[in-house]
Formats: structure tokens, C-alpha cells, sequence
């Protein structure tokens, strides 16, 4: 099976959410442990405290849209396949922590970040995208509420 994570857009992709990590280390004692980028994992990373985890996560980066543009033209939400949303939200729910999803607008140099343990996801069967190389299919999707998500700005400097 071929990932999409083996192709240039999954590389540019991937050297995007390593800047997230670094975001997230950059606190004393914080960890944001990438899961293997060779296997279909169902979350992109586990973050920690020490040794202690304290989160899972699922990352996504956003290309050609602004934070403006997401607000208006999409209506504040980010959609992720319910299909991985729900299987990150059962393990978070095994280890009783919190799946967190970082959205970054790269555009804008601006990281979005929830709590999708707490998130009331909307979901519906949408023809979307079907992967980061293009295509389309129908499938079920979440609809993830970002009003109230923390905001950090410039976060790759």
C-alpha cells in the first residue's frame, strides 16, 4: 500500500507538521511524539509531560486559505474524515486523555487548537477531497466547531 505521506505534497505536508512539533516543544518538559509516518496510524502523534502522556493528537495543515477565509468561507469548521476522528476519540477515551487537533493554516502561519474529546462534532456524508494528492469521494465526515479554539499565531519563527 502506498501512503500519500510518500509523495511530494505528503512531504511538504509532513515537514509543515514537524513545525507544529516544535511548537509544542518548545514548553519546558513537552513532548509531541510523531506516530510512524510509514503506517497508517490513527493518530499523528502522543503528546507528554515528562513522562507522563497527556494527550493524543490529530494534526492537520491547510494550504491556500487564511484564517479570515476559514472563519467566513467555511463557517469556523474543520473537516476531518469521522472514520479517523472516531478511532483517535476511542483511544484518547482507552487512555483517558484528551484528543487534541491542531489545525494549521500555513498561509498564515497560525495554529488552531481544541479539544476534540469536548468538540460537539457534526457529522454528515460529504464528497470531499479524497486525499492530500486530490481525487473525490463521499464519505462520512466530522464537522469540528473552531469558535472556540485556542488561536497561536506565528508559530514556525
Amino acid at each position: 500500500m502506498s501512503l500519500d505521506i510518500a509523495t511530494p505534497k505528503g512531504q511538504v505536508s509532513l515537514q509543515d507538521e514537524q513545525i507544529v512539533a516544535r511548537w509544542f516543544n518548545r514548553k519546558e518538559d513537552h513532548f509531541y511524539l510523531q506516530t510512524p509516518k510509514d503506517s497508517p496510524a490513527k493518530v499523528d502523534a502522543i503528546l507528554t509531560r515528562g513522562e507522563e502522556i497527556i494527550g493524543l493528537a490529530e494534526t492537520k495543515c491547510r494550504y491556500n486559505i487564511t484564517l479570515q477565509d476559514f472563519r467566513h468561507k467555511f463557517h469556523n469548521e474543520w473537516l476531518v474524515t469521522w472514520e479517523k476522528l472516531e478511532s483517535g476519540l476511542k483511544m484518547a477515551e482507552q487512555l483517558c486523555v484528551p484528543l487534541y487537533g491542531f489545525l494549521y493554516l500555513v498561509d498564515d502561519d497560525v495554529l488552531l487548537i481544541a479539544n476534540l474529546s469536548k468538540a460537539e462534532i457534526r457529522r454528515e456524508f460529504t464528497e470531499t477531497q479524497k486525499t492530500i494528492n486530490g481525487g473525490k469521494i463521499v464519505r462520512e465526515n466530522g464537522f469540528i466547531p473552531m469558535k472556540g479554539a485556542l488561536v497561536k499565531h506565528t508559530i514556525s519563527k
